[in-house]
């Protein structure tokens, strides 16, 4: 290793990794400040805690994701950390430097003569309103110190230049331009807003100057290669993209890296995806998961639990809109199963608006199992003895004798609207825990109930985050692994343990099926491709954040309808419509899989037992996910493996024309055999294995 406090190869590493990959990965989401980091910090041990408290506050700034990596192999007081990289989200930028023009000339529309070009954009540019990024006040302080780094910190006032020279094109005649789009615009009705004809025209306006946005996206090039660097100065690159540090907790290194990640200025939501920790969970988490899985006939289960804590969904706003937009991100994710934190009142708008919109996001949970997890019950239970005593004395004060008589009854208060919730999910056919709940509730901090705890201390306890979690982690073992035959799970061991132990061989007959996959597709998308092309010539425009926001859905596999009035119309759910041509594909196909059991061990372990079960175990599993499979393989075609080519659509032209151009790009990649027989022989390569990894335990 590159840095290293401990004896740990990078093979060794390795192996830890490919291990935790086929642990359950559960999806912890909720509304900021609905405790889910401080929930997650509970279950570690506390020099962890103190690590993990850089993103644990009343609301977090954190605007990448945090995989939490429970695993009990790795040594005490040690950490894996793994930092997953991305490119600078260039339409992002473009979008914003639109919306701060838009808006800061709007504002000044009568004084644009005298106008002159102040921090103000610079301000709105780099901390946008919706919370997007926060980049300002790093690059502020950096600019103010001298550094004589290889890749300095881009400066603010680099990009102020940039941004005068734009503001100083763009803002001449500008008036007289919107002026003129009023004009066309007096037939129409109802008629645009005039705000948004100054957006429209400075999006048209940016297209006319391209050399200049080049040099704005150089800039936040130039941060992303900053933030990069310094994850580089720590970490090794074990492959492109991906970096990891071994150390230990206490380690300078560490708490440094933690630190430049998680404080509220941090730019590296600009490089980084996702900050992923490998750690050892808590004795008691340990003692009541062996225990778990022991009467479950997992004999020996080592401990891998991956914990996905995802930004809360009210980051950028409570509006519902946003709310479901932020949802569906966390429902497009790779994860097992979904834990949901929402605060215990289920009178707030909050609680009452995640409770619809999860209800509504069944179909995008597809199967996967829900606990919809109700936090600081407390109040619950405060508010109902509150009540009872109002009624009683008038006073809503809580004595001890009252508390000691009542605390029982204002228990039950929350045990029947958690029954209430349960009834609500069961009945929309969500997929519940092992133990058939969907609904259930935590308070992580006892000593608010005060007095009231003296009473309830054996039905609301600190181990029960720990049961909730190992329930969800029982159902989706259970859900992968293939049925015992004599009681006991299969294990396996690889010959090598920085490699799979087994893997899919796409050789043979998975060569004739990629052939024959490629040629239905393009068969398909000849047939329906005039569902898109149709949006190339239309009389009149597409509004700009009708465009945007069907760009942000479509990264995320999501379609966009819109029901504009001045502007076209559009209905584009490119990703479901290749899940129903790979769907029609699938649904002819004979299920038939090679595996390549080179890397098994098979004489540790359950190895021949594994070697025979497997080839229609792996049919079996395949069958009962296919609609997952299907479905993620469907949004790598619509967007992963075209993103570069995507999203140059748009970088350089006004939405508008870049959307006409990417309809063009869909048909010229969809006509494309090779890019759907090498996409399905590398995608389904990956969702098999991935499957297989699921179903036998590492041990």
């Amino acid at each position: 290793m590159k840095v290293n406090s401990f004896e740990l190869t990078l093979e060794r590493v390795k192996e830890l990794l490919i291990k935790q990959a086929s642990a359950p990965i559960i999806a912890i989401a909720g509304p900021s400040g609905s405790t889910k980091s401080t929930t997650l910090a509970e279950i570690l041990l506390d020099e962890f805690k103190k690590l993990l408290s850089q993103n644990i506050g009343s609301k977090q700034t954190s605007l990448f994701d945090t995989l939490l990596m429970l695993n009990s192999d790795i040594e005490d007081g040690k950490v894996i950390i793994q930092i997953k990289t991305k490119s600078a989200d260039r339409i992002t930028y473009k979008h914003q430097i639109e919306f701060a023009f838009g808006a800061y000339l709007y504002d000044n529309r009568d004084d644009l003569d005298e106008l002159e070009f102040d921090e103000t954009v610079i301000k709105q540019v780099l901390n946008p309103t919706n919370r997007a990024y926060h980049f300002y006040e790093h690059v502020d302080k950096q600019t103010r110190e001298k550094t004589s780094a290889e890749y300095p910190c881009p400066t603010v006032r680099q990009l102020q230049d940039v941004l005068l020279e734009l503001f100083e094109q763009i803002s001449p005649d500008l008036v007289d331009r919107v002026r003129q789009r009023e004009k066309e615009a007096k037939t129409v009705t109802p008629r645009p807003k005039k705000e948004r004809l100054y957006q429209l025209e400075i999006s048209n306006q940016l297209e006319q100057h391209p050399t200049l946005l080049k040099r704005y996206y150089d800039w936040f090039d130039q941060l992303h290669q900053y933030v990069l660097n310094q994850i580089k100065s720590i970490c090794q690159e074990i492959e492109p993209g991906n970096y990891i540090f071994v150390g230990e907790v206490n380690q300078n290194e560490v708490q440094e890296l933690v630190k430049q990640a998680y404080n509220k200025q941090s730019p590296y939501s600009i490089a980084v995806e996702q900050f992923a920790f490998m750690v050892q969970p808590s004795m008691e988490f340990s003692k009541l998961y062996r225990e778990a899985y022991r009467k479950h006939q997992y004999e020996n289960k080592v401990l891998r639990l991956n914990l996905l804590d995802t930004p809360g969904l009210t980051q950028v706003s409570e509006d519902k809109s946003d709310i479901q937009d932020a949802l569906d991100r966390v429902l497009s994710m790779n994860f097992n199963a979904l834990m949901f934190l929402c605060g215990s009142s289920r009178s707030t708008t909050e609680f009452m608006v995640s409770q619809e919109l999860l209800i509504s996001s069944k179909k995008k949970l597809d199967k996967r199992p829900l606990l919809f997890v109700r936090t600081k019950a407390d109040t619950v239970i405060d508010a109902a003895l509150r009540d009872k005593s109002r009624a009683i004395s008038g006073s809503g004060q809580l004595t001890p004798d009252f508390i000691k008589r009542e605390a029982e009854d204002a228990y039950h208060v929350l045990i029947k609207e958690v029954a209430l919730d349960n009834k609500l999910f069961a009945k929309e056919g969500i997929t519940p825990s092992i133990t058939g709940r969907h609904v259930d509730f935590l308070c992580m901090e006892l000593d608010r109930l005060g007095t009231i705890n003296d009473h309830l201390s054996e039905k609301i306890t600190t181990d029960k985050l720990y049961h909730l979690l190992i329930d969800l982690s029982l159902t989706v073992h259970n859900m992968y692994s293939p049925a015992p035959k004599e009681g006991v799970k299969h294990c396996v061991r690889s010959t090598r343990g920085d490699q799979p132990a087994m893997q899919v061989s796409m050789n043979g007959y998975m060569n004739m099926i990629t052939d024959q996959f490629a040629q239905k597709m393009v068969e398909l998308n000849e047939r329906n491709k005039n569902s898109y092309l149709k949006y190339i010539d239309t009389k009149y425009a597409f509004h700009g954040r009708s465009v945007s926001t069907y760009v942000w859905k479509h990264r995320y596999g999501i379609g966009h309808t819109t029901n504009a009035s001045v502007y076209e119309n559009f209905h584009l759910h490119i990703c479901s419509m290749i899940e129903r041509w790979v769907n029609e594909f699938f649904s002819d196909w004979k299920t038939n899989f090679d595996i390549d059991f080179s890397n098994l061990n098979p004489i540790q372990g359950s190895g021949q037992a594994v070697i025979n079960e497997a080839p229609s175990a792996l049919t079996q599993q395949f069958i009962m996910h296919r609609h997952q499979i299907v479905r993620s393989i469907a949004k790598s075609f619509s967007y992963d493996l075209l993103k570069v080519s995507f999203e140059k659509c748009y970088l350089y032209t006004s939405y508008d024309s870049g959307f006409r151009k990417n309809m063009s790009v869909f048909n010229e990649t969809y006509s494309n055999l090779e890019y759907w027989q090498k996409g399905l022989e590398k995608l389904l390569k990956i969702e098999l294995e991935a499957l297989l990894a699921k179903m036998y335990l590492y041990e």
